[in-house]
């Protein structure tokens, strides 16, 4: 959703606009250009919780309506065509990622343990796929390391750089983020 009709949508002034755009995490908000956009799902986020908040009945209903067409487009179906395509194209990708990292990046050790890298290495994903499979294909949160670390990060619930960074400390591995 455009930055500009933020005001609109909450039923809020520029103030209050400015400070739900200002207050969302990176992951939420992009910009192209001058023009800023809001993730669909922070928006609908915080307009279930105005609406369950008191207000006055006209801006309640104002924002009842917002959320109807906020859930409209997301629901179109041209857009549900568009994420139906995307995942095919990140199902197939999957495959590729590995022999891609290897001639991009000329990888030779694990890129957590610093041990030699095995045949079977395999790609991690720091952040999960299943959290946020619009980054399944980013190159920047992909990690090519050996089965054993990788098992051993799995099996520690380890989904993030922070938890990450911390299990590395734990296990003596060399792993340092990507900056």
């Amino acid at each position: 959703m455009v930055k500009s009709a933020l005001r609109h949508l909450l039923a809020t002034d520029n103030a209050g606009a400015n400070q739900f755009y200002n207050d969302l995490s990176n992951e939420d908000k992009t910009q192209n250009g001058t023009t800023r956009y809001v993730a669909t799902s922070a928006l609908n986020k915080e307009l279930s919780r105005r609406i369950q908040e008191p207000r006055d009945v006209y801006k309640l209903e104002r924002l009842k309506d917002a959320e109807l067409c906020v859930n409209t487009l997301r629901d179109d179906p041209k857009l549900e065509k568009l994420r139906a395509l995307a995942e095919s194209h990140i199902r197939k990708m999957q495959p590729k990622l590995k022999q891609q990292m290897l001639k991009a990046e000329s990888i030779t050790a694990c890129q957590v343990s610093g041990e030699p890298l095995q045949p079977d290495a395999e790609v991690h994903h720091i952040v999960r796929q299943a959290d946020q499979p619009d980054r399944s294909l980013d190159s920047t949160n992909h990690l090519l390391i050996n089965k054993p670390p990788h098992r051993e990060i799995h099996a520690a619930g380890t989904h993030s750089s922070e938890a990450l960074v911390a299990l590395a400390r734990e296990k003596n591995w060399p792993y340092k983020p990507r900056t």
